[in-house]
């Protein structure tokens, strides 16, 4: 029997910063916690897909 664990992480209590570097054709991203760097990534210059990942991946964090 196969199964899947899946491991959800609330960030209620957390602040995120989120800086972006705009480059031609893309936007390199990074994330950062106060203690912490999170992420760092490149995506296309799209709002809504950067705010979509922030809500899959940071439920509950304060974006800063």
């Amino acid at each position: 029997m196969n199964s899947k664990v899946t491991q959800v992480i609330y960030f209620a209590v957390q602040n995120l910063y989120i800086v972006v570097v705009p480059h031609h054709k893309s936007r390199a991203i990074g994330i950062y916690s106060d203690k912490f760097e999170l992420k760092t990534f490149s995506q296309e210059p799209d709002v809504n897909q950067l705010i979509k990942h922030l809500q899959q991946n940071y439920p509950g964090a304060l974006i800063i």
